[in-house]
């Protein structure tokens, strides 16, 4: 798909230059409970996730690349994320989801893959070079935001499902602390979106390095999107939980 298309290409351009000074590589995993709601702009009312739908927390991917030290131009992060959530149980009001109608008390399921790609740019003004302990980055990310709910109403056997696709721009600003050299603390921020499409993304953790290349990093990830009017379809919904990752330097 398209957001994998963009990732690939970006992720090899590096190995076609020698301006790099120094990568950064992420994988990770995290549990996320989901919680707001969807709505058919088409409706008054708004679709709960948790008491209508019932999505449920789940596993994710995440993936990032850093290229820092850049000459003459900003560094820049590439991430990626896939969430997949479901559930089922009652629905707690009567709604109606494009052409699906489902009854308050009627069995539902739903299924709900959010794919979210992100180009950061960002200056370090106070970095490990220039400094021991703290390191500093500012700068403008986007996110491509691609997701598919697909509600289910079991009574009836009647089923819908709906892609909704949008680009999310923000501010960036990440913090690190380093008080030994094989322990930090990290809060990356990303929000104050100047569009229509809002993000919050905050994460804060604390990385361990095995060795100067290699370190292990957890802690907790809340996130926070609203998607007006794509494919009539209006969204507000949270997603916050704990992450960990491996990550390597070179």
């Amino acid at each position: 798909m398209k957001t994998r298309f963009i990732l690939l290409t970006l992720a090899f351009y590096p190995f076609t230059s020698n301006a790099f000074i120094l990568d950064n590589v992420e994988v990770g995993t995290c549990t996320l409970n989901p919680s707001g709601y969807v709505k058919d702009t088409n409706y008054p009312m708004r679709i709960d996730i948790d008491k209508d739908i019932h999505l449920s927390a789940n596993s994710c991917l995440l993936l990032n690349y850093s290229a820092e030290n850049l000459p003459l131009i900003p560094d820049v992060r590439i991430s990626f994320s896939k969430l997949h959530f479901h559930g089922s149980g009652e629905a707690s009001q009567d709604f109606q989801y494009k052409d699906l109608k489902v009854k308050k008390g009627e069995s539902v399921s739903s299924k709900w893959d959010v794919e979210n790609f992100s180009l950061t740019f960002y200056y370090q003004p106070i970095n490990f070079f220039n400094n021991d302990f703290f390191k500093a980055e500012l700068g403008i990310t986007t996110d491509f935001f691609d997701s598919t709910l697909e509600i289910k109403n079991e009574k009836y056997q009647s089923l819908e499902n709906e892609n909704v696709s949008t680009f999310v721009p923000a501010f960036h600003l990440y913090f690190e602390f380093q008080p030994k050299y094989n322990l930090s603390l990290f809060t990356n921020f990303d929000g104050l979106s100047f569009t229509e499409q809002k993000k919050k993304i905050f994460v804060t953790g604390i990385k361990y390095y095995i060795n100067s290349q290699i370190y292990l990093s957890t802690g907790y990830r809340y996130e926070k999107f609203q998607i007006r009017d794509r494919n009539s379809t209006d969204s507000d919904f949270t997603t916050r939980g704990y992450f960990f990752k491996a990550g390597v330097i070179w």
